[in-house]
């Protein structure tokens, strides 16, 4: 009867609510005449999860409602939705198969371009993306892996844009402290214009040899960098980070080269990110955040830069009950848009939110 009880699913679903006061002072993301407004936000979400000894399957969605004070023609009922799905099987001890996909809808296309921290205009804007993945233990030190990931990513009357990754890499744990890679990738790049015009596209090849050491007990470092060749044309790919983990803060630096759609443009840009975090415990349970962030994207001779710095604090109020408030600034200067003038956008942001529930609102 134990051995039964153990092989049966057990399933959890936990609901969650916020609400948000939010000041931005730029809402239309514009070099010129800046609107400021103050946003009221509710956010129902549902974290659920279902485990087996085998099987674990995750599921978590959000919907964002949204008042503006100023401007009510941007009132809406469903600002922002997200939803996201992973499967993770274990087949055997020594081999592991993972599946997702991820839907995202929003009227605030920036928040899209994660990567490059570029800021657009309202409009609306939508990404759907699946990947899966297969790892097998190939020794007691060595593992391999292959991954593939399709994103599509579309923005109301503008460029839609589609991405193959694959990936396939082995790794090897050399010692207690290092761990050594090499991976290869291949991305497909298409583009499909609003309208009549003609579809366009781009391939990308590279490979990538990693090195990961702990460093000591506390700190860990890894390094990452190859050729990459993208319609013949050759440039080296890079990713380092440095971790740092001592209660009760959390340290790390990260800087990465690689290429990225940017969502509206049709084309691959060659995009450089410098990015730190500092995550430290404060008094009675409260945490506080700091994230400066420097990005670099390069389209086609164009080229703009953007500077973001972003303070989080949250503090526990009771069991289930979290209040959160982030001050954000960000300043963006160039144009990848080949026939705009550089253009300077800045942008401040106040949050006030109230949680209850999971932390899925905080995604």
């Amino acid at each position: 009867m134990a051995d039964a009880a153990e092989a049966q699913g057990v399933f959890r679903a936990s609901p969650s609510f916020s609400l948000t006061q939010q000041y931005d002072s730029n809402v239309f993301s514009t070099s010129t005449d800046p609107e400021a407004d103050f946003i009221t936000r509710v956010s129902p979400g549902v974290d659920s999860e279902y485990r087996t000894p085998r099987w674990t399957t995750t599921g978590r969605y959000l919907l964002d409602v949204e008042r503006f004070a100023d401007h009510a023609e941007l009132n809406s009922m469903d600002a922002r939705q997200r939803a996201a799905v992973a499967v993770d099987y274990r087949a055997t001890p020594r081999v592991t198969w993972a599946a997702g996909a991820e839907f995202w809808k929003t009227r605030t296309p920036g928040e899209l371009n994660e990567t490059t921290g570029l800021t657009f205009t309202r409009a609306a804007a939508r990404r759907l993306s699946a990947h899966s993945s297969v790892m097998r233990h190939l020794t007691p030190l060595t593992s391999g892996k292959i991954d593939y990931t399709v994103t599509q990513d579309r923005l109301a009357g503008r460029t839609a844009a589609s991405t193959h990754d694959a990936a396939t890499g082995v790794e090897h744990h050399r010692s207690s402290r290092d761990t050594v890679s090499l991976d290869y990738r291949f991305r497909e790049f298409t583009f499909v214009p609003e309208g009549a015009a003609p579809a366009s596209s781009a391939t990308s090849h590279a490979i990538m040899l990693g090195w990961t050491r702990a460093v000591t007990a506390r700190m860990r470092l890894s390094l990452a960098a190859g050729p990459r060749v993208t319609n013949a044309s050759a440039a080296p790919e890079l990713s380092a980070s440095v971790q740092y983990q001592h209660v009760p803060a959390d340290l790390s630096l990260t800087y990465a080269r690689t290429q990225v759609t940017v969502i509206g443009l049709a084309g691959v840009a060659d995009t450089h990110s410098l990015s730190a975090r500092a995550d430290w415990g404060m008094w009675s349970s409260m945490r506080m955040r700091l994230t400066p962030a420097v990005f670099r994207s390069v389209m086609d001779g164009s080229r703009t830069d953007v500077y973001v710095l972003t303070a989080d604090l949250t503090r526990p109020l009771a069991r289930g009950l979290a209040l959160d408030v982030a001050i954000d600034a960000s300043v963006q200067r160039g144009s990848l848009y080949g026939r705009i003038a550089s253009t300077s956008i800045a942008r401040r942001g106040v949050l006030v939110r109230l949680v209850a529930g999971s932390s899925s609102l905080l995604w």
